[in-house]
């Protein structure tokens, strides 16, 4: 399984942010201001790491967390050395996440876990950086 790297690290409280393959065009597909916000949070992400406001971000449960913009919602967990796995993404349409979204978030991350255990899983380059 390879991953798509959304952004790299750029503060010292950064995040890298690595996402399921398809993610990028799932983004580059929204409307021109959810784009905007979808990459100024992986922006803030990259630079100062997980947003500590509720508004933002936010738990789900099981591991499973939460970037928030006002029209979209993008699920994610963490892995060591301060890397974050965005699993999917979904436009807001309820102020409560959908239990099929919890469901395929969790299945995504219980996928990456076994290909990252069985040694199967690579970080692609980062995609941003390509189009420069």
């Amino acid at each position: 399984m390879i991953l798509e790297c959304l952004a790299g690290r750029t503060g010292t409280s950064g995040f890298a942010i690595y996402a399921r393959q398809g993610t990028q065009d799932w983004i580059d597909g929204l409307a021109e201001q959810y784009q905007s916000e979808v990459d100024a949070i992986l922006d803030y992400v990259t630079e100062h790491g997980v947003p500590r406001n509720e508004f933002k971000s936010g738990s789900l449960g099981n591991n499973l967390f939460e970037l928030k913009t006002a029209h979209t919602r993008l699920i994610f967990f963490y892995l060591p050395d301060r890397i974050v796995i965005i699993t999917h993404g979904f436009q807001k349409k309820t102020q409560k996440t959908p239990k099929q979204q919890l469901r395929l978030g969790a299945s995504v991350r219980d996928d990456i876990l076994e290909a990252m255990q069985k040694g199967n899983l690579e970080y692609g380059k980062n995609l941003a950086s390509e189009e420069n």
